[in-house]
């Protein structure tokens, strides 16, 4: 659904008024029905836009670790996708704004938008930037020095 997302999201924003699973009159072009697409609208555009991604990841990694199979060390797995989630939402937020309204809120979502201006009505501009490529470039780094 958050891949659809993309391509349908603008024809799917007018069901956005709540009766969109019980009315059969409401049709939605997501590719995984009406529950697909208003799952795929609250994580991108109210939630974290194109970091959202992050979440079906996540589930993937837990799904294979229900059934004893690890593909990958499950706290540090969500550990750093959770924090990459709010990172590249906040960034992309910062870099892009709303982009005219793209996916609805824009590449950060709301979480990203938001966020950034209030850090940006806390912290101005030029000092938010200045704090904020150093803790990228720190994460980027010290990434693999986790120890979970």
């Amino acid at each position: 659904s958050f891949v659809s997302y993309f391509f349908t999201w603008k024809v799917d924003q007018s069901f956005e008024n709540g009766s969109v699973l019980s009315d059969a009159s409401v049709t939605v072009e997501n590719w995984s029905g009406k529950s697909g697409a208003k799952v795929a609208s609250f994580f991108i555009n109210y939630g974290f836009g194109i970091s959202s991604f992050g979440i079906p990841f996540l589930l993937f990694i837990l799904g294979f670790r229900l059934i004893n199979i690890r593909l990958l060390p499950l706290r540090k797995t969500f550990l750093v996708t959770i924090t990459l989630i709010i990172l590249i939402s906040m960034v992309s937020g910062y870099l892009f704004g709303t982009t005219g309204g793209f996916l609805g809120s824009g590449l950060g979502g709301n979480y990203g938008y938001f966020v950034t201006q209030w850090l940006n009505s806390v912290m101005g501009f030029f000092r938010y930037s200045f704090i904020t490529a150093p803790c990228l470039t720190a994460v980027y780094f010290f990434h693999n020095t986790i120890k979970c």
